[in-house]
This record gives structure tokens, sequence and C-alpha cells, in this order.
């Protein structure tokens, strides 16, 4: 994806997101918004943006670094920028957090595979020290986001 430098016009930027916004709320039903997306993203990039909400919303619900990475199979660097960019637009973020509340999402009956069942991680360096590290940036993050 093309990035759009910090130069670009910022009232140009503003229109077309409105006008994207615009096209997502004339969608009739899911179909028609599958349909939009599908047009317009790439599955890659579908997946990021839904990948984003269902960590944002574990984290809100109080799950851990690794408990995240567990249930979706993501890295802690994913998590991490997602966590950055729910944070960099706090402003919206009490909007964001109503819609997000006023959606019901279905039961899932999807088995999730453990993946590291099937990797060796026998040389990985991970241990007690490095989840109490992760989970203290965790902290330090949420706190910070809380005070403003």
């Amino acid at each position: 994806m093309r990035k759009i430098g910090r130069t670009s016009d910022v009232k140009l930027r503003t229109h077309q997101l409105k006008v994207l916004a615009n096209i997502l709320i004339s969608a009739k039903n899911e179909t028609e918004m599958i349909s939009v997306l599908n047009s317009l993203l790439t599955r890659s990039e579908k997946a990021a943006i839904a990948q984003r909400i269902c960590i944002i919303k574990k984290v809100q619900a109080g799950k851990q670094y690794w408990e995240i990475e567990s249930e979706l199979g993501t890295s802690p660097v994913t998590i991490s920028k997602s966590i950055d960019m729910y944070l960099k637009y706090s402003d919206d973020n009490n909007t964001f957090n109503e819609v997000i509340t006023r959606y019901s999402e279905p039961e899932l009956n999807y088995e999730i595979v453990d993946k590291t069942k099937y990797r060796d991680i026998s040389n990985m360096k991970i241990g007690l020290r490095s989840v109490q590290r992760e989970e203290e940036q965790h902290r330090k993050v949420w706190d910070r986001h809380k005070k403003k």
C-alpha cells in the first residue's frame, strides 16, 4: 500500500476519508459492505483491520499480551502496533468504543491451533523475566491512556 506523506493536503485527506465513510454507511447490508471492502482493500489490509479490532477489544477486556498472542496467533509487535494506533487517535476512542460496544459478535465455532506445538522452541529465549517485562510495558501504556 502506498504511504501517504505527512505533507499531503490535510483537507484533501479529510475529504477522502469522509467519502469513504459515507460509502461504507450507504451499504444496505453485510453483503454490500463486504463487496465494497473486497473492492477497496487487499486481503491482508482487511485482515489487519479486523485483527486490530480484535486486539483492542481483548486488551480492553484485560487480556495480557501472551494471552492475545496465543488466542489470535499474533506477535507482540502486532499487538503493540495496534495499541499504539489506538492511542495515537485517542480523540476518537470514545466514539470507537461506543460503536464496538453496540456490536455483539456472533459465536465463532473454530478450533484455534496452538502454533507452539508445531515449531521448535527449544532455543527460544523466553522466560519469566520477558513475560514480566511485557506485562509491565502493557501496564504502562494503558496507565498513560487512562490518565488522558
